[in-house]
């Protein structure tokens, strides 16, 4: 629930011009992506890293995107390596 209010706070926010979505990531100052508002701290509401989807992605590693990526499917130590890191 505190994602989502952050989330839907965030986009008031732009659309009434208390918060300016920059045009380039703060990361690796891609411009013409889409930017989006990563929350480190959901309690703090409006306090968000403008980053584009690429970097957002590297800030939230998926269990399955590690799995599908970096060990091979067939490799039956996977599921292991991803419950000892990830604790799924």
């Amino acid at each position: 629930m505190k994602k989502y209010r952050a989330q839907q706070l965030v986009n008031y926010a732009v659309r009434t011009g208390k918060l300016v979505r920059p045009d380039s990531c703060e990361i690796c100052y891609k411009t013409s992506v889409k930017i989006n508002g990563h929350h480190d701290n959901y309690s703090k509401l409006l306090e968000v890293v403008w980053v584009c989807t690429s970097c957002h992605r590297k800030m939230h590693p998926r269990p399955m995107d590690f799995k599908r990526v970096l060990i091979p499917r067939q490799d039956p130590r996977a599921d292991k390596i991803i419950q000892l890191l990830y604790g799924v």
